[in-house]
């Protein structure tokens, strides 16, 4: 488990009193903060995974899509879609996504977490030129990222 403790003075005095700045008058508040589950976290990226490998203008990438809105929002978040239509390095127009979740958007002094789920088409520096024309399922590039900030999502709704 992680604390947090804030300190506030109660005076204006800043001199030193020797007990690195802390006064009997001063206030110490503790905030307890939830263990982050790697197992959960591990549960998130082996669903990414499960959808296969999650590339634009595939039905694994609106799936993906689909269900990170859905879990995003089942744990309170405010989540904003962004569609958006992307030119690829051949041409192609890729229909892609920006999932936004927000806690708390009332709030001045926020914290921005960012992380991209969506996969490569192609392997192009495996090791094995046969697998080099498929693509991946990105549980490190892409769903680890995904799989931690949806941990950190769920523990935010607790």
């Amino acid at each position: 488990m992680f604390l947090g403790a804030s300190c506030k003075s109660n005076s204006g005095d800043s001199g030193d009193s020797g007990d690195s700045g802390l006064r009997n008058k001063d206030k110490v508040e503790e905030i307890a903060v939830p263990d982050f589950s790697a197992d959960s976290a591990y549960h998130f990226i082996e669903k990414q995974v499960l959808f296969g490998p999650r590339v634009p203008n595939t039905p694994a990438h609106e799936q993906c899509a689909a269900w990170l809105e859905g879990k995003l929002r089942s744990y309170g978040a405010d989540v904003v879609v962004q569609n958006v239509m992307l030119e690829a390095y051949d041409g192609t127009m890729l229909n892609c996504f920006n999932i936004i979740a927000r806690f708390q958007p009332e709030k001045a002094n926020r914290l921005l977490l960012m992380a991209h789920w969506d996969t490569r088409p192609f392997a192009d520096h495996d090791p094995d030129p046969e697998k080099r024309d498929l693509p991946i399922l990105g549980a490190n590039d892409g769903g680890s990222g995904t799989g931690v900030l949806l941990e950190t999502a769920r523990q935010l709704a607790r």
